[in-house]
C-alpha cells in the first residue's frame, strides 16, 4: 500500500517558547514567511500525502482557524510572488486536513494513538513539526519510496555526538543497504555507556497500522508519558522496522535558538533574504565600529 495519510502531533505545551505559548500555539510561530506547522504541511504535500491529521489540544483552536482562513486570504492574489508560492501550493493541493484532540499532553505515543480512528487500517506517516530537515529531496518522500521496497515500519535517524545520545531515542542498527539499517532494538535516552549506537531517532516515521495496538499496551515511561519509541520497541518483537539515515541538515525549531539557526539556513536559500541580511550585518558592523 502507498502512504496516503500523515499524522502531525501539535498538542504539546510549547514550554520552550514561553511566554508566547500562553496565548498562541507554538506551531504558529513564524519561520521566515510562514508558521512552523506550514513547513511540515509543505513536506507532507511534497511527499504525495493527501490526508493530514493534526493532533491538537482544546486550547489550540487557532491552528484550526489558520487552515480554514488561509484559502480565503489567497483569493485574487497572484502566486507568482515567491513569498506566496508556498500558500499557492497549499491552496491547489486538493488534499484534506482533519483535526483530532489530545486532551492531556500524555506523550508522543499517546498523541499518535489519538489518530487511530482517522488513520484506519493502513500504513501512515508521522511528522514532528519541531524538526525541520533541509535537504535536496524531502526526507519523508524518500521514506515513502523506501516503504515501497521494505514494506515495513521506517524511522529517520541521524548521527549525534556520543555526549548527546542521552537526549534521544537510540537504535541498535544492523546495516542492510546504504544509509538503511534493520532496527534490532531501541533505547529511550540511554546513558552514553549503554547506548547501542550513535544513531538517534528524529521526527519522521512511517508506521504500519499495527503500531496502534502496541501503543495501547505501552506503559507510561519517563514523566508518566506514553512514548512512541517504547511502542516501536514492543512492535519489534513481532514486526520488522528499518531506519533511514537521511541526507540534509536537521534543525530543532521547537526552541528559540534552533529557530534562529533555521531562519538563517532558510534565508541562505533565498536571495531576497540574503540581500537584506547582508545589508543589516554591514550596518550593524559599522555601528559597532563607531561605538568602539
Amino acid at each position: 500500500m502507498t502512504i496516503r495519510k500523515a499524522v502531525i502531533p501539535c498538542a504539546g505545551l510549547g514550554t520552550r517558547f514561553l511566554p508566547f505559548t500562553k496565548v498562541m500555539p507554538k506551531e504558529l510561530v513564524p519561520l521566515l514567511d510562514k508558521p512552523l506547522i506550514h513547513h511540515a504541511i509543505d513536506e507532507a504535500i511534497a511527499s504525495d500525502i493527501d490526508e493530514i491529521v493534526l493532533v491538537t489540544s482544546p486550547e489550540k483552536e487557532a491552528l484550526r482557524r489558520y487552515f480554514e482562513e488561509l484559502p480565503k486570504g489567497l483569493e485574487g492574489r497572484s502566486t507568482d510572488n515567491p513569498d506566496l508560492a508556498f500558500a499557492g501550493e497549499y491552496s491547489s493541493w486538493g488534499g484534506t486536513i482533519s483535526f483530532v484532540e489530545q486532551r492531556e499532553p500524555n506523550g508522543l505515543g499517546h498523541a499518535v494513538l489519538m489518530a487511530e480512528e482517522a488513520i484506519g487500517l493502513e500504513p501512515f506517516a508521522v511528522l514532528l513539526p519541531d524538526d525541520l530537515i533541509l535537504s535536496t529531496s524531502p526526507t519523508l518522500k524518500v521514506m515513502v519510496e523506501l516503504f515501497e521496497v521494505y514494506k515495513s515500519g521506517l524511522i529517520a535517524v541521524e548521527k549525534v555526538s556520543w555526549e548527546k545520545v542521552g537526549n534521544y531515542g537510540i537504535i541498535d542498527p544492523e546495516p542492510v543497504d546504504e544509509k538503511v539499517y534493520r532496527v534490532n532494538g531501541v533505547v529511550e535516552k540511554p546513558v552514553e555507556a549503554q547506548a547501542p549506537s550513535d544513531l538517534a531517532i528524529v521526527g519522521r516515521y512511517i508506521m504500519p497500522p499495527e503500531i496502534f495496538r502496541f501503543l495501547e499496551k505501552t506503559r507510561p515511561g519517563a514523566r508518566g508519558e506514553i512514548q512512541l519509541t517504547d511502542g516501536i520497541g514492543l512492535m519489534l518483537e513481532q514486526f520488522s522496522v528499518f531506519a533511514y539515515r537521511f541526507d540534509g541538515i536537521r534543525h530543532d525549531i521547537g526552541n528559540p535558538i534552533g529557530l534562529f539557526g533555521a531562519s538563517l539556513a532558510l534565508a541562505d536559500r533565498r536571495q531576497i533574504y540574503m540581500d537584506v541580511l547582508n545589508s543589516f550585518l554591514d550596518e550593524f558592523s559599522a555601528k559597532r565600529g563607531m561605538s568602539s
